[in-house]
């Protein structure tokens, strides 16, 4: 639950959320720019803005100024702070990148709908736990042929293959054809590994989504598509569920098959996933 949501991430909003993070509100800070900015002003702040950020707990290194000067047509008007008070000439790239760093951090979920009539909503929800692995119980599924392909709000068959799943005992389905194709989780991508050496996740052609995740995968190279069948899940060595919000969530066990989780070819396309989405929000992995 969100207790503040702010719009405008300027050093007054950036300054409010860390305020009021730090009484222990949950805060949400939005704006349409990526921070830190390089930014047209000033570039200096005055003693009263330097105390602000001393409470604020926010370090930064500047030039200390004692006073102002200010010329027009000849004329010079200046004068000194009281004693021992001072400004900060800043570059304002930098007074972001502080206020950035000294906001409490934490994990957040942004959900996205559009609909037909060309409305767009926006969600803000508390990022659900996810633990270290999870365990899939195969379910047989038939498609929807006019939604095939479709990110739709049609997800009621979906969720209930979860609550299925859970009340077998297992934390999520693994979708599966009645002929013995294995498709996916309810909304997530299926990746697995037969041999240990390669990553395989079902092809289009088997009439699974074509999800944000599944694709970064792919287009990393770490991934391929191939056709996995029921059959074959004895033979996994290690697998997981790709999506936005688990990101690579590694596989413990399908059905009474156990898996060794996460195995080496997961972790190592968990880590050059979050380095392409570190890279692409312009942020250190």
């Amino acid at each position: 639950m969100t207790d503040v949501l702010i719009v405008g991430a300027g050093i007054a909003g950036s300054a409010a959320a860390i305020g009021l993070a730090r009484q222990g509100r949950n805060v949400v800070l939005l704006d349409r720019s990526v921070f830190p900015r390089e930014k047209a002003c000033g570039e200096g702040l005055m003693p009263a803005g330097v105390a602000a950020l001393a409470r604020l707990g926010v370090e930064i290194a500047g030039t200390p100024f004692r006073g102002v000067r200010y010329h027009h047509e000849g004329r010079t008007i200046e004068g000194a702070f009281p004693q021992q008070h001072q400004g900060l000439g800043i570059r304002r790239w930098y007074l972001d990148a502080a206020l950035l760093e000294a906001a409490p951090g934490h994990d957040g979920c942004l959900r996205l709908v559009s609909t037909g009539s060309g409305t767009r909503l926006g969600f803000i929800e508390a990022l659900p736990p996810i633990p270290p692995s999870i365990t899939l119980t195969t379910l047989p599924y038939a498609s929807t042929i006019l939604l095939d392909g479709v990110k739709s709000l049609s997800y009621a068959a979906n969720m209930l293959a979860t609550r299925i799943a859970v009340d077998r005992g297992a934390s999520e389905a693994l979708l599966v054809t009645e002929d013995g194709t294995v498709l996916e989780g309810p909304r997530q991508s299926f990746v697995a590994s037969l041999d240990g050496e390669r990553l395989i996740t079902p092809p289009l052609s088997d009439r699974v989504l074509d999800s944000i995740t599944r694709a970064v995968l792919l287009k990393t190279g770490l991934v391929e598509e191939e056709s996995i069948s029921v059959d074959q899940i004895p033979q996994i060595k290690e697998a997981f569920l790709a999506s936005t919000l688990r990101e690579v969530h590694p596989v413990s066990a399908i059905d009474d098959h156990q898996i060794e989780a996460p195995g080496p070819l997961s972790a190592a396309a968990e880590k050059v996933l979050r380095a392409t989405i570190a890279e692409a929000v312009g942020q250190p992995a």
